[in-house]
């Protein structure tokens, strides 16, 4: 609590001396330094330049199946119908404390009462191969993003729309296979499932950490639905365990703060400068 109160003191005395700086000049900009020096004292970053987004050649080209992540990609992309017109929930609510398991059902209905396991199917086997690609990379390492343009404010993050779309197919395709009695299917998804949480370092900025959540949700119910089966070896179990266990939700929510202060600096400096 100690810390995350300094980093809000932090922020809003740093923006106040931001605005200030628009109409005072040198003495304000003395009194921005001072606000910085002692910030960078306590231990955090002030700068935009003090943040290091760059990938390695890896990293780039996991991102790169998992999203778009260049202007190009968003120039260029083609839109095309959602994967699913209509997503089930994966867990119905069937009394205090219960729930439906999915995959255990004969038919699974949307919003609007059809049964979607032949549309899962349909949409299964369209989209295999890009899937497929998605699958490995989530499962393979690392998983981290570098936002396109900026520095600060003006940074483009189209790829996490893709990233929770991929969660949500991850999702149905580890309920759609057990349902089909294809538990190998099942175990590859969930993985994938899985990992776009607990391997993905989000980028130090709010709306990244709101989506790895949003992922988050999805992915539990995910595995809450494939826990139900019987399929799993011990390995397997492990496997997941460790995962789950070592996975952290806290230690880049600083950096995220650190990160809002130093791009609302940034833009008032500029403004600044402009006038």
């Amino acid at each position: 609590m100690k810390a995350r109160w300094k980093i809000g003191i932090g922020l809003a005395v740093l923006g106040a001396v931001g605005f200030l700086l628009l109409g005072r000049g040198n003495s304000a900009q003395h009194e921005l330094e001072e606000t910085k020096r002692l910030l960078r004292k306590e231990g955090f970053k002030v700068e935009l330049k003090e943040f290091n987004l760059s990938l390695s050649t890896e990293e780039s080209r996991r991102a790169a199946l998992l999203g778009t992540t260049t202007r190009a990609a968003i120039t260029n992309r083609i839109r095309q119908r959602p994967v699913m017109r209509d997503v089930p929930r994966l867990m119905k609510p069937a009394g205090k404390d219960t729930a439906l398991v999915a995959w255990k059902l004969k038919t699974i209905a949307g919003v609007n009462g059809e049964d979607l396991w032949p549309e899962m199917r349909d949409a299964s086997a369209t989209d295999h191969e890009r899937l497929e690609a998605a699958r490995q990379a989530a499962t393979s390492g690392p998983i981290r993003f570098e936002p396109i343009g900026g520095p600060g404010l003006s940074a483009l993050l189209p790829y996490l729309a893709d990233l929770k779309q991929l969660e949500t197919s991850f999702a149905l395709e580890t309920v759609l296979a057990l349902h089909d009695g294809q538990a190998a299917e099942a175990w590859s998804n969930l993985l994938a499932s899985t990992c776009l949480v607990t391997e993905y370092l989000p980028e130090p900025i709010e709306v990244s950490q709101l989506v790895r959540m949003g992922c988050t949700a999805i992915a539990y119910e995910a595995l809450w639905n494939a826990l139900q089966s019987r399929e799993w070896t011990d390995p397997q179990m492990a496997d997941l365990q460790a995962r789950w266990e070592g996975v952290d939700f806290w230690n880049r929510l600083p950096d995220a703060a650190a990160f809002m202060r130093a791009s609302v600096a940034f833009a008032l400096q500029q403004s600044a400068s402009n006038h």
